[in-house]
């Protein structure tokens, strides 16, 4: 259930490792060996909006893989989300059939919601090969 090449050779055209959080990297390393999913863009906490600090992960998944956790996550920011959980905004599909979602969280929840996400992503490798 690998990702098209296409989504993929985007997501890795725009790696930077000397532009990403350095305490990203582990996280993005795990995320990116799995086949099924790439990191898109990240950032721990330093973003800025009128509710405070956040942090986001945009990933492109093999829709197949949809819903990867079975509960909404406590710190899931939700109106810088793009999930299928309530009050978020839609996931969007590639034109290569990826679904780009974005998981988004207030600046003190870092970094749970890295562990939680690659953890969990990890648990589903192989799940549906």
């Amino acid at each position: 259930m690998q990702l098209p090449i296409d989504d993929l050779n985007e997501a890795f055209q725009n790696y930077q490792e000397d532009q990403i959080d350095q305490e990203f990297i582990p996280f993005i390393k795990r995320i990116n060996q799995l086949g099924f999913v790439v990191s898109c863009q990240c950032c721990t906490s330093h973003m800025t909006s009128p509710e405070g600090n956040w942090g986001y992960l945009s990933l492109y998944i093999n829709p197949k893989f949809i819903p990867i956790f079975t509960h909404e996550p406590d710190w899931l920011f939700k109106s810088r989300s793009k999930t299928w959980y309530t009050d978020t905004i839609q996931p969007t599909l590639t034109p290569n059939g990826s679904l780009m979602i974005v998981f988004a969280w207030k600046a003190e929840h870092w970094p749970t919601p890295a562990i939680e996400i690659t953890n969990q992503l990890e648990s589903l490798k192989g799940k549906y090969e």
